[in-house]
């Protein structure tokens, strides 16, 4: 009986922790497919920061990737995204500030800032 349990537990949690590519995120925001280059690759602990040649941030969340897939990724390459423009969002004043802060050292300028609607593991030569 002890052992039936034992693999039912293990059985039970490989599928759970079960390796996929990406999570999708479901907001209710309308999202759009864009084409981009990556011109630099930024990290802190919650999210990825990719400044594109255009000088448009695309943030992903880190949160609930640790058993994803690492998508391999580079500087210089070409990528698509479906993404939630959030830069759009900002109703009222066109004056807001237009950077983020990546961490208590570094702020980022941007043209338009969008979400990543689909969560993956990235990885990169640093």
């Amino acid at each position: 009986m002890k052992k039936i349990f034992q693999i039912q537990f293990l059985l039970t949690l490989l599928f759970n922790i079960s390796c996929s590519s990406q999570k999708t995120l479901n907001v209710g925001q309308k999202s759009e497919g864009i084409s981009v280059e990556l011109n630099k690759i930024y990290e802190n602990d919650k999210f990825y920061i990719f400044l594109t040649k255009e000088n448009d941030i695309i943030e992903s969340s880190k949160l609930g990737t640790y058993n994803l897939k690492c998508k391999k990724i580079a500087v210089g390459q070409k990528y698509k995204f479906e993404v939630i423009p959030v830069s759009g969002m900002v109703q009222g004043s066109n004056h807001f500030d237009r950077s983020y802060d990546v961490n208590d050292t570094l702020r980022l300028n941007y043209r338009e800032y969008y979400f990543a609607k689909t969560v993956k593991k990235y990885c990169y030569k640093k």
